[in-house]
């Protein structure tokens, strides 16, 4: 005789309600508005828009950091192994250099930098709205065809 164990009957026993829950929550209608709640909240076209906006956010705030400023330090022909400088080993003095670079920048250039990446935050917002103007009125179109299909399968075909 063949006999299941008692794990397999507890999850079995733990997944009627969940599937009797979805079964209901099928039988009920959905409205309009819960279609396009669902949609804006589930469409991965919207989410890479609302990305896009954080990152043109990120982008303003990089715009107006100043640039920073290079210190960089250089050693050559050091005599690591104490050999000595002779023509065998081609070494020479030991030289050593510090340099520091930093950008001036003239001609509000800043400031206009600014100004494009606001710019274009207010593009990634407008696009935002736009995609989602565009994915309503597909829910809102796919949701009338669907509701008049079902209306046309209910009617009794006339001949």
């Amino acid at each position: 005789m063949f006999r299941l164990p008692a794990g397999v009957l507890l999850c079995c026993a733990a997944a009627l309600p969940a599937a009797a829950q979805t079964a209901r929550d099928a039988a009920q209608p959905v409205t309009l508005e819960q279609a396009v709640q669902e949609a804006t909240a589930n469409n991965l076209g919207l989410l890479a828009e609302r990305y896009n906006l954080s990152i043109a956010e990120a982008r303003v705030v990089q715009a107006g950091l100043r640039p920073n400023v290079v210190f960089s330090m250089r050693a050559d022909y050091q005599d690591l192994l104490r050999r000595g400088f002779t023509m065998e080993n081609s070494a020479g003095p030991p030289e050593l250099n510090w340099r520091t670079d930093f950008l001036i920048e003239g001609g509000h250039k800043r400031q206009r930098r600014i100004e494009v990446a606001r710019d274009a935050r207010s593009v990634a917002q407008l696009q935002l709205l736009d995609s989602m103007r565009q994915l309503t009125f597909e829910v809102q179109g796919a949701f009338v065809n669907a509701v008049l299909a079902k209306e046309s399968l209910a009617r009794p075909k006339t001949t």
